[in-house]
């Protein structure tokens, strides 16, 4: 019996000392009514929006999450199938270069939110990180949806005996064009859901990670993947990013999504109040859907 409490003791002072070590670069939950939050720590801090016409970001009042404000992307609707669609907001994960970053926030998307089956390309932009320059940069990684509303993962890369993402390639879609995608179904949209995400950089051995959760569950991830050719291009680390941004196919309706309680953190988050369990989880490879 007293074996079995020393091991127990011993397991729970292990997870106490390895969170003790996760840092938490930024945290927001814009009740300051403005994006005007900086980390004096760390330099994280929101970089200006990108959006035209009648589309949008802007703090609001409308749907908070908790509190009293969210962030708001409006896209505003067209019948035109040829007319995009553009709400972006950046921002800075840190004043330092990171190999390795979690983001995690929740994002609530309108009922009528649907991307349309346009003459060109009509994928959307759901989240998107790369280090210094977003038009030089060559290690741009994210996420998009499309046509069928299922989102996977998008880099440069190529594929040679294994997932690689190399500087020296076009871009080519969906990594490795493996069918690892998560859907937003229509159960998903008028809810809050919690979105975080993991990525590391290759430290120059083949150890690449990217992950993506929804409410806690692990949805993709993918494993040992050479980024970079670790590393190639501009920069092999991450400090900038966006969410949402670009859809090439635009939307029919004027069409909302609200993002709140955003966090950057060395380690991972988990949703508020989670009740499920906390054992750390280990990449395994592509997870696909189910």
């Amino acid at each position: 019996m007293r074996i079995q409490l020393l091991t127990i003791l011993l397991i729970l002072s292990t997870f106490v000392l390895s969170s003790a070590y996760a840092e938490v670069l930024f945290s927001d939950g814009f009740e300051s009514g403005d994006l005007s939050y900086v980390d004096s720590s760390s330099g994280a801090k929101w970089d200006g929006q990108q959006g035209g016409g009648s589309d949008s970001v802007s703090v609001s009042n409308l749907h908070p999450r908790t509190g009293i404000y969210s962030l708001r992307f409006h896209f505003g609707g067209n019948s035109d199938l040829n007319d995009d669609a553009w709400a972006e907001q950046r921002f800075q994960i840190s004043s330092s270069q990171r190999s390795e970053i979690y983001v995690r926030y929740y994002i609530w998307f309108s009922e009528n939110y649907i991307i349309r089956n346009t003459p060109s390309t009509d994928n959307s932009k759901f989240f998107y990180m790369w280090g210094d320059s977003y038009a030089n940069d060559m290690n741009k990684i994210g996420m998009e949806i499309e046509t069928t509303m299922k989102a996977g993962f998008k880099a440069k890369q190529n594929y040679d005996g294994g997932v690689q993402l190399s500087c020296s390639n076009s871009f080519t879609g969906y990594m490795d064009d493996i069918p690892a995608k998560w859907t937003l179904s229509s159960s998903n949209k008028g809810k809050w859901l919690c979105f975080e995400w993991r990525y590391k950089i290759d430290s120059g051995i083949g150890d690449g990670v990217l992950q993506f959760w929804v409410d806690g569950k692990l949805q993709l991830e993918g494993k040992n993947l050479s980024w970079l050719g670790a590393p190639c291009g501009v920069s092999a680390f991450l400090r900038h990013g966006y969410l949402m941004g670009w859809s090439n196919s635009g939307f029919t309706e004027d069409t909302d999504v609200y993002i709140d309680d955003v966090v950057f953190s060395t380690e991972y988050i988990w949703p508020d109040n989670y009740t499920g369990s906390k054992v750390p989880q280990a990449p395994s490879g592509f997870v696909l859907e189910e």
